[in-house]
């Protein structure tokens, strides 16, 4: 199935997760109200929506749909910029069937990135693959106590490419989600969810994803969900609406 989609991990060091998410709520509800936008009850009429999941684990998870600020802003990721001057962020775009892109970001910036294939297939030329290269030394302060160089790279392998020698170790690149939630300490189930995807072509909802604004329990799966939405009240042509066909 091929699918889109992203999702955003937050790192913190508070033993109080729940805090932590109270502080990206207020953080962004200050951001939406400077820019104009107010708070509204369901995704049918907004403008910016947002997910936000804390499970007690050291990382928050994130996704949004829309913007904050016009959509002529210059700025193309201005919630994962604002988020990376507060926490070490960590994005992965899903693309294809299994083809995914890690980037992580502190201060605005892009400091590494990953790649396993280039939709859905080995990279053209060693000098393509090797600029999406995992190194350790560029993400071992995020991953889970105890990694070494020598799990890390057996989870996270270079990307393919015609000269790629064989490797001792491989998976499916399917389970590269399920490697990734390991190597981090990530919560893997919520390796899907999202404010929204694409499956097939098809505008749909992710996983824990509710359309109103509000605060959930989960607590089958140990889950707080919270759901914001926000509206503009003169839109425009800067803002348009982010439920998937235009509906919530």
């Amino acid at each position: 199935m091929a699918h889109e989609y992203q999702f955003v991990k937050l790192l913190h060091d508070n033993p109080d997760a729940a805090a932590e998410a109270a502080g990206v709520l207020k953080l962004l509800d200050e951001r939406c109200r400077a820019g104009g936008l107010q708070p509204v009850a369901d995704e049918s009429k907004s403008h910016f929506t947002f997910l936000l999941i804390h499970s007690g684990s050291r990382w928050l998870h994130f996704d949004s749909r829309g913007h904050y600020l016009p959509m002529d802003s210059t700025d193309y990721a201005p919630v994962v910029h604002e988020l990376s001057h507060h926490f070490p962020v960590v994005t992965v775009n899903a693309r294809g069937a299994y083809s995914y892109a890690l980037r992580r970001y502190r201060d605005g910036k892009v400091l590494a990135h990953y790649a396993n294939l280039m939709d859905d297939r080995p990279f053209p030329n060693r000098t393509s693959a090797e600029q999406w290269n995992p190194n350790y030394d560029d993400w071992a302060d995020l991953l889970a106590p105890g990694t070494d160089r020598s799990e890390f790279y057996q989870r996270l392998p270079a990307p393919p490419h015609p000269e790629t020698p064989p490797a001792p170790f491989q998976y499916d690149h399917y389970e590269l989600l399920d490697h990734l939630a390991l190597l981090f300490g990530w919560n893997g189930r919520l390796n899907l969810s999202s404010v929204a995807m694409i499956e097939d072509g098809e505008a749909t909802r992710g996983d824990d994803f509710r359309s109103a604004s509000g605060d959930y329990s989960d607590a089958a799966h140990g889950l707080t969900i919270h759901v914001r939405c926000y509206a503009h009240p003169n839109p425009g042509s800067n803002y348009s609406l982010t439920a998937p066909n235009g509906e919530a």
